[in-house]
Formats: structure tokens, sequence, C-alpha cells
């Protein structure tokens, strides 16, 4: 009985761990690009970033959080042939998706380029790279979701976000120490090339995990689909909720102003950070006092998990208001202390 209890927190510190290594990779990876790049180059990399981002999404059309569930069901069971079938058609799928967007991408660059195209500079070279780093971006996202199924969140954390953060932050740094030429194109050879290495070792480590089982395979893949839709569309929801903001400003403002508001933006993510413990260590016991009908108890945990959460991200803020200049200017660079007003906004509206 002891046993799961221990899995879980076990678990949930292997997520906890993988967040905050990808929280602070991700800035120091902004730091580094903001002494390496102008402040147009830096704009338009956090546009490229959430176009890689938004078509990932989109492309994986909600089978990243159905095969979670269908992939555990079938463990739980025994039904390990189905678990594997399950992985192999979700895959399938998406590299098809993959491989068809990434055709339409080219065609249309080179029959009829969008306006947004000549706005972001992107000329063939990026546009291959970004299109690598798409495709593997989006296969990566679908492997770790397979890991997390088969209850391998050691694996899933691993390569779902922490080795790709740190092969970008390292990458970029022994570049910047040996003094080669920067330049935003080798910025996204090395996401690209990071994400790639990731999404392939995590593919190789979900084949020793996908051992064939007795009996037929599962072969539905248009229940598969009306599984996932739901949760798709839910997902293109967030993702215009939490992506709409920068392109906004990158379609009335310049790439400066992107640049700006983006580096004020993943500062701002420290706020969160303690929500992320508090989830990942709460979360468990939610569902175990939620299954034995404690809900009273579940009420004071929850209150005092609430209270924990918000000490240390309105501790942030006050560091913020007090200190928000001199931060941006010792993470950036002097040019990005005019962010301090964005700052202080979006660090208040994180708090709450």
């Amino acid at each position: 009985m002891q046993a799961m209890p221990n899995k879980l927190m076990l678990d949930s510190a292997w997520v906890l761990a993988g967040r905050i290594v990808s929280t602070v990779s991700g800035l120091l990876l902004v730091a580094m690009l903001a002494r390496m790049l102008d402040t147009g180059e830096v704009g338009r990399y956090f546009l490229y970033f959430s176009l890689v981002s938004i078509f990932s999404i989109v492309t994986q059309f909600g089978l990243n959080l159905a095969v979670v569930r269908l992939i555990a069901e079938f463990v739980g069971k025994g039904r390990h042939a189905h678990a594997a079938s399950i992985a192999r058609i979700s895959m399938k799928f998406v590299l098809t998706a993959v491989v068809v967007i990434s055709c339409l991408g080219i065609f249309f660059a080179n029959i009829h380029p969008p306006e947004f195209m000549d706005r972001l500079s992107i000329n063939s070279f990026v546009l291959t790279i970004l299109l690598i780093w798409f495709s593997f971006a989006t296969m990566q996202g679908l492997i770790a979701e397979c890991l997390r199924g088969y209850r391998d969140v050691r694996a899933a954390t691993v390569f779902g976000v922490a080795l790709s953060s740190l092969l970008s932050v390292t990458g970029l740094a022994l570049a910047w120490l040996l003094g080669f030429e920067s330049s935003l194109e080798h910025v996204l050879a090395i996401m690209a090339a990071s994400v790639a290495i990731t999404a392939i070792a995590g593919f190789m480590w979900l084949g020793r995990l996908m051992v064939p089982g007795h009996g037929a395979g599962y072969t539905d893949l248009s229940g598969l689909i009306s599984m996932a839709w739901p949760m798709w569309s839910t997902n293109i929801t967030l993702l215009i909720l939490t992506q709409a903001d920068i392109w906004i400003i990158g379609s009335f403002l310049t790439v400066d102003d992107v640049a700006l508001y983006g580096g004020a933006a993943r500062l701002v993510i420290v706020v969160s950070i303690s929500l992320v413990i508090v989830n990942a260590v709460i979360s468990p016991e939610i569902a175990r006092m939620y299954f034995r009908d404690e809900r009273q108890l579940l009420e004071r945990r929850l209150r005092s998990a609430t209270t924990l959460a918000a000490l240390p991200a309105g501790l942030a803020v006050v560091i913020f208001f007090v200190g928000g200049e001199w931060l941006l200017g010792a993470v950036y660079g002097s040019w990005y202390v005019d962010g301090y007003p964005i700052l202080l906004i979006l660090g208040i509206g994180q708090f709450f």
C-alpha cells in the first residue's frame, strides 16, 4: 500500500524538477539572446517560437492528451498489444499531418508567400529550420505523452521538456563562449537540433516500452480521433489565450516592442513557480482525499496550499516593484529596462 504514494511523490518530484529546469533554462536562453542579438532579432525569435508552438499543438490534434488515458488504461489491464497499437497509430497519424503541413508550408512559401513571412524576414533557410523545429517538436510532445501513459513520468519529463531545454542552453552558451558568429539563424539551428535530438532519444526510449502482448491490437483510428478532438479544441482555446498577446503586439507594433514585451513576460514566469511546486505535490493528495470522501480535510489542504503558493508569488511581485528595473537590466541588458511597466502589470496579473 505504501508503494503507490511513494511513486506518486517521486513522479511529482520529477515533474517539479522538469518544470524548474525548463523555466530556468528558458530564462537563461533569453538572457543570452538579449546579449548576442539585436532587439529586432530577439523579437523575431519570440514570434518564431510562438509560431512553432502553435503549429505543434494544432498538428497533434489532441492525440497527445488522448494517448495518456488510453495507454494507461490498457497497460493497467495488461493489454500491452493495445497500448503499443495506440502509440503507433497516434505517431503515424501525427507524422502524416506533419509531412502534409510541411509540404503546404513549402508550397505556399514558394508560390504565394503570406504577408507575415516578409514582415518576419522568413527566407528559405529560416523556413527550413522552422519546419524541422516544428516537425520534431510535434513528435516530441506526442512521444512524451505516450511515455506518461506508460507511467514512466521520469522519461516523460526528461524527453518532454528538460533535455531539449538543457541542450538548447548548453549549445547557445558554447557558441557564445567560443566566440562563434551570433545570428538568429544559428540560434534557430541550435533550437531545432536540440529538439530533434530529444525527440529521437525519446522515440528510442518509448520503443523499449512498447512490448507487444498477446491478442489483436487497437485499430479504431476514428474512435481515437473522436476522443481526441474535444481535448484538441480545448487546447486551441488555451493556445489562443496564451499566444494572442505577443501576436497582437507583433501586428500593431514593432519587433523591438515584441522583444521588450517577451523579455518581461519570460521573467514573470518566476511568479508561477510556487504554484507549479504546490500543484506537483498536492495533486496526488487531492485525488486520494477525494476518493476517501475526506471533503473537509481536502478543503483545509487546498486553502493551505493556496496560501503557500501565494506567499512566494507575492514576494516576487514585491521584488519586481522594488527592483524590477535593476532586474531587467541585470538579466537582459540596459535597453530592456524600459519594460519595467510591462513587468509590473504582467506580474500583478500572474499573481492573481
